[in-house]
């Protein structure tokens, strides 16, 4: 804890005001991660990836992470302090929400801990808002009002962020989030027991393997996936992975021997990759509908952010996608989507320049974690979409298929800039 003893502060001054840093961090699953962040900039960046641990045990556990949190948190802490003057240290930021409230914990405790042995600041900040606002620090073209996909392991949702602090929650999975579908399809291939995959997670397995296979040739037999009309931007992944799993068992029956079976482990992948792309795009494109319906101004501007942001093969249909739908596209680099400290850094220094005050020492028994907290005013049920969007891939990404022009008409200036909130 040598560095932590250079952060004295004989008088708490303004961190709004000062050129004084931020002090960052993020256990909300299983990452455990420590930043410094001063006007924007990534002073010092530490993460403590806790996956090949977890693919030692079969699958991620909740306690298993808290321990490894509890374990590693002040390590990680020390470590990125090591490259920074501790005594430009103005406030710490910490994730509170949403997460698993267990590990979540381990990280407010020790947050408000350095607070109350420095005299400093604390600033909480909503773990799915910092994953799209980061955006912002990678690229000066991000304005606001902006749409956003955000897709991990853990969520999959669709939202505008209106500001840093108001974001309006438009379509969400009801019930596995992609990053969840990918590693149980790992986890039937047996993917984190082969030695190049052992310290992947199973998504980035997946995506590895699928840049070399052809999805056309492993089928999956399923029916579409239905979402009920009153939440029609809402996601699903379970029935598909149901469908998933039954044709892998029966193709595994099927093969000659377990070297046939693992030639055909690109191809299995690329098809389970397709089936996330194409369920994801023909939401994000009912909700582009949607918007230009409804003359909702988003500044024609998508940022896709999460652990599967890093998605080689899902980024390459998005991109195809906004090109077709004239959107802007705009994906934090991988260091970035993965749960990072930087992102909730950065994000607390937005809460500060839009007028945010931060909590002092006094007041903490008012913060506390939320591991379900919604990413802003959920309006899921009051998106009406008049027109059949077509779920077909070839539709949704190449302009010879393509049927639906009507959002390219316009221009961005011809949007109304609507309040968001007449959807409340």
């Amino acid at each position: 804890m040598k560095f932590l003893q250079q952060m004295r502060c004989s008088s708490l001054v303004s961190i709004r005001n000062s050129s004084k840093s931020i002090l960052a961090i993020e256990t909300s699953f299983d990452n455990t991660a420590a930043a410094v962040i001063a006007d924007g900039k990534i002073l010092s960046n530490e993460i403590f990836d806790q996956v090949k641990y977890h693919n030692m045990t079969g699958g991620t556990d909740p306690r298993f992470a808290k321990s490894l949190h509890m374990r590693h948190l002040p390590k990680t802490v020390n470590k990125c302090l090591e490259h920074v003057n501790a005594n430009f240290i103005g406030a710490v930021a910490v994730t509170t929400m949403p997460g698993r409230e267990i590990c979540l914990q381990v990280g407010l405790n020790y947050a408000k801990e350095l607070c109350h042995a420095f005299n400093l600041p604390l600033i909480p900040v909503h773990h799915m808002r910092a994953h799209a606002v980061v955006a912002r620090m990678c690229s000066d073209s991000i304005r606001y009002p902006f749409l956003t996909l955000l897709i991990s392991g853990g969520h999959c949702l669709l939202a505008v962020a209106k500001s840093v602090d108001e974001f309006y929650l438009l379509g969400e999975s009801i019930d596995i989030a992609p990053g969840h579908f990918l590693d149980c399809v790992a986890n039937e291939l047996g993917l984190a027991q082969m030695g190049e995959f052992k310290s992947k997670s199973g998504g980035a397995a997946i995506d590895q393997l699928a840049l070399i296979g052809d999805p056309d040739k492993f089928s999956v037999n399923y029916k579409g996936i239905r979402i009920s009309s009153k939440a029609p931007l809402n996601f699903s992944f379970s029935g598909v992975l149901a469908a998933t799993k039954t044709a892998i068992w029966d193709f595994k029956s099927a093969c000659s021997s377990q070297q046939r079976f693992e030639e055909w482990l690109p191809h299995i992948a690329a098809a389970a990759m397709r089936i996330v792309s194409r369920h994801l795009m023909h939401k994000l494109t009912r909700c582009m509908i949607f918007l230009h319906e409804n003359s909702l101004n988003v500044n024609r501007t998508l940022v896709v952010s999460g652990g599967c942001a890093s998605s080689k093969v899902l980024i390459s249909d998005i991109t195809k996608l906004c090109h077709l739908r004239s959107y802007s596209l705009h994906v934090p680099p991988p260091s970035l989507c993965i749960d990072n400290a930087v992102m909730i850094g950065y994000t607390a220094q937005e809460r500060l320049n839009h007028g945010f005050e931060p909590i002092h020492c006094k007041n903490f028994d008012s913060i506390l974690v939320d591991g379900f907290a919604k990413i802003g005013h959920d309006v899921t049920t009051k998106i009406r979409i008049s027109k059949h969007i077509t779920s077909n891939y070839n539709r949704l990404t190449r302009p010879e298929f393509s049927t639906a022009n009507e959002i390219n008409d316009l221009n961005t200036d011809q949007f109304v800039t609507n309040d968001f909130g007449c959807l409340l």
